[in-house]
């Protein structure tokens, strides 16, 4: 009797979003209701500030006068180095279970799964690796026998790696265990994780090339 009486309690806010949406609208519509709470949702995201501390985003605000920065691309760095460490605290605990020291040793053996004998240098920047730290992470996995190496018989001077059975079986059960932890998006709606995606995307290609330029 209790559970039902939660369950049904889950309603309200939607029979009292409804009642509003028909004091507002007189339309009695469900698919126009659908429309008005995604409206409503973008909107209230919207006004909300890009940071919720009033005096960080005073601050953010301050050093973007001062500094000329682009506007609010300080506050989108600092959330999305926020974001990071997120990602990187919901997946530590697993990568401990697998027996990967981090985010580069799990890139690394992901980038072997679709790039099979890939050159060295190629699989470090790829994954945005410093090269002194690529060559240590791949020796230590070809150490673990997740990563085996062979010689590249287009170029002598450089090595091809490739995931072995063991590592394959280790990634993919790292993949599993991902499913158990946090959706990063939480309860984005189908478009605005399509939406996020293009955006992310789109700095992405610019980044990367950028990147490619400055180490060459």
């Amino acid at each position: 009797m209790s559970n039902h009486a939660e369950d049904t309690g889950s309603y309200v806010p939607l029979i009292q979003q409804w009642e509003e949406y028909i004091r507002a609208t007189g339309n009695r519509s469900l698919d126009h209701f659908g429309l008005w709470l995604l409206s409503s949702r973008q909107q209230e995201r919207q006004d909300k500030p890009a940071l919720n501390d009033p005096a960080l985003a005073r601050y953010f605000k301050g050093n973007t006068d001062q500094h000329g920065y682009g506007y609010r691309s300080s506050e989108a760095a600092y959330l999305i180095w926020r974001l990071n460490k997120f990602v990187r605290f919901y997946t530590k605990p697993i990568f401990q279970e697998m027996g990967l020291s981090g985010q580069d040793d799990f890139a690394l053996l992901a980038h072997l799964d679709y790039q099979p004998d890939c050159p060295k240098k190629e699989a470090i920047q790829a994954n945005i690796i410093d090269a002194t730290t690529g060559i240590e992470i791949i020796r230590r996995l070809v150490k673990q026998g997740l990563v085996a190496e062979r010689p590249n018989p287009a170029d002598k001077r450089e090595k091809l790696i490739t995931l072995t059975p063991v590592g394959r079986d280790t990634l993919h059960e790292t993949y599993r265990r991902f499913a158990a932890i946090q959706d990063l998006l939480v309860d984005l709606s189908q478009q605005e994780r399509d939406e996020l995606m293009a955006t992310l995307k789109s700095l992405d290609e610019f980044h990367t090339t950028n990147h490619s330029n400055l180490i060459r």
